[in-house]
C-alpha cells in the first residue's frame, strides 16, 4: 500500500517534472519563435531601407544624368550660337571691307573726276577769261572810235550849236550799242521776242517775280536790250532765278563763295562744282519740296557735303560762337583745297549774308562795314537783319571772330 502511494507520488513527481520541462521546453521554443520573427522583421526592415536607399541613389544618380544632360545641351547650345555670332561677324567684316574698297574706289574716281573738273573749269575759267579780255579790248576799241567820231563832228560843227547836239546823240547811239559786252547785261541772254518798250520789274514780288516784266507779263530774257535801261533790274532778276552771286575768290586756290537762296541748291551747285553747301535756314525742307529733293539727291550721290545751322531770320536769333566756329572751319577746308562752297539761306538776303560777312571778318581781317560793303558790291538785295548786324559788329569789334579764324587755320595748319 505505501509502495504503491510512493510510486504514486514519484509517478505525480515525474509527471510534474515531466510537464515542467515540456513548459520549460515550450517557453524556449516561443522565445526562438519570437526572436526569428524579431530577427526576421529587423531583417525585412534593414531590406526596406536598403531598397528605399538604393531607389533613392537611382533617383539621385537619374537627376545628376538629367542634370548633365541638360547643361551640356546648354553648353552645345551656347557652341551653336558662339559659332553663329563668329560666321556673323566674320561676314560683317567681309562686308566692311567690301564697302571699304568700294569707298576708296569711289574716292579715287571721285578725286579723279573733280581733278578732270577742275582742269575743265580752269579750261572754261581761262578761255571766259580770253572773251572777256577780247571783250574789253572791242569795248574800248568802240569807244575809242565813238571819241574820235565825236572829235571829228565837233570839228567840223564847232560854230553851230546843232552840230554838238548831233555829236552828243552819236555819243549816246555808240553807247547803247556797247550795252551788250557791258556789265551785268552781259550776264544775260536777250532774245528780243517781245515789243514791250522798257523792262519794269515788280522788285518787291508782291505779285510777279522780279525776272518777270509788269507791263507785257514776259520774261527778263524776252525783251530787247534796249528796253533794260536800269542794271539794278538786271541784277534783281539774277538774285531772284536759280543762281547765286559770286562774292569772294580765294586768291592762293581761285575757290569761289556763292551767297543765294534754297533755289540755288541745284543744277546750279553742279554747273559751278560746288562741294560744300552751308544752309543756315531752319526747316526748308518742309516748306520747299524741290529744295529737299535737290538735297537728298547730293547726299545719295555723294558729291556735295553740307553743313545744317538751324536759324531763325529773326532778330533775336542768338549767333552761337560754336555755331559759326562750325560752319566757317566747313568753309575753310574747302576754299583752301581749292573747292567752291555756296551759303544760302531761303532769299540768299539776311542769313546766308551773315555767314559769308562773318568768314570775310574772321580770314580776311575786315571789319563789319567794310565786309557787308564787299558782299553788298556782289549781291545787291545783301541784307541781315538788325539782330544779326549788332551781333556780327560786336564779334568783331571784340575779336571773337578774328580768334575764331586763327583756331581753325591752325587747327587746318595752314
Amino acid at each position: 500500500m505505501y509502495r504503491e502511494k510512493l510510486k504514486k507520488q514519484m509517478d505525480d513527481c515525474l509527471a510534474l517534472e515531466a510537464q515542467a520541462e515540456k513548459e520549460r521546453l515550450n517557453e524556449a521554443a516561443r522565445k526562438r519563435a519570437a526572436k526569428a520573427a524579431a530577427d526576421r522583421k529587423a531583417r525585412e526592415a534593414r531590406e526596406e531601407r536598403k531598397r528605399k536607399s538604393k531607389k533613392l541613389q537611382l533617383a539621385r544618380k537619374r537627376q545628376g544624368e538629367i542634370a548633365n544632360e541638360k547643361r551640356k545641351k546648354r553648353e552645345r547650345e551656347a557652341a551653336l550660337l558662339e559659332e553663329k555670332a563668329n560666321q556673323r561677324r566674320k561676314v560683317a567684316q567681309e562686308k566692311a571691307a567690301e564697302l571699304l574698297e568700294k569707298k576708296k574706289k569711289r574716292e579715287a574716281a571721285d578725286a579723279l573726276d573733280r581733278r578732270q573738273r577742275e582742269a575743265a573749269a580752269a579750261a572754261k575759267e581761262t578761255k571766259e577769261e580770253e572773251a572777256r579780255a577780247k571783250a574789253k579790248r572791242r569795248q574800248i576799241e568802240k569807244q575809242e572810235e565813238a571819241r574820235k567820231y565825236l572829235e571829228r563832228k565837233e570839228m567840223k560843227n564847232k560854230k553851230g550849236a546843232a552840230g554838238t547836239k548831233k555829236a552828243v546823240h552819236a555819243g549816246k547811239k555808240s553807247k547803247k550799242k556797247d550795252k551788250a559786252s557791258q556789265w551785268p547785261w552781259c550776264t544775260f541772254h536777250f532774245d528780243g521776242e517781245t515789243d514791250c518798250e522798257e523792262f519794269v520789274p515788280d522788285l518787291y514780288h508782291r505779285k510777279f517775280p522780279a525776272r518777270m516784266c509788269k507791263s507785257c507779263k514776259k520774261r527778263l530774257g524776252k525783251h530787247n536790250i534796249k528796253a533794260v535801261k536800269k542794271k539794278e533790274h538786271v541784277l534783281k532778276a539774277v538774285e531772284a532765278g536759280p543762281t547765286a552771286s559770286l562774292c569772294w575768290t580765294h586768291n592762293a586756290s581761285g575757290a569761289h563763295l556763292f551767297v543765294g537762296g534754297y533755289r540755288s541748291v541745284g543744277s546750279f551747285c553742279t554747273n559751278e562744282h560746288v562741294v560744300g553747301v552751308v544752309t543756315a535756314a531752319r526747316g526748308l525742307g518742309g516748306r520747299y519740296p524741290v529744295f529737299s529733293r535737290a538735297c537728298r539727291r547730293f547726299k545719295n550721290e555723294g558729291k556735295i557735303q553740307f553743313c545744317n545751322l538751324e536759324w531763325d531770320d529773326s532778330s533775336t536769333q542768338v549767333l552761337k560762337p560754336e555755331d559759326l566756329k562750325r560752319a566757317l572751319r566747313f568753309m575753310r577746308e574747302r576754299l583752301v583745297a581749292g573747292s567752291n562752297v555756296l551759303t544760302h539761306c531761303a532769299a540768299g538776303q539776311s542769313r546766308s549774308v551773315t555767314v559769308a560777312v562773318a568768314y570775310m571778318i574772321a580770314f580776311e581781317a575786315k571789319n563789319f562795314n567794310r565786309a557787308l560793303t564787299a558782299i553788298k558790291s556782289r549781291r545787291t538785295i545783301a541784307d541781315p537783319n538788325t539782330g544779326f548786324r549788332k551781333q556780327l559788329d560786336k564779334l568783331a569789334k571784340d575779336g571773337t571772330l578774328a580768334k575764331i579764324g586763327k583756331e581753325i587755320d591752325l587747327e587746318l595748319n595752314l
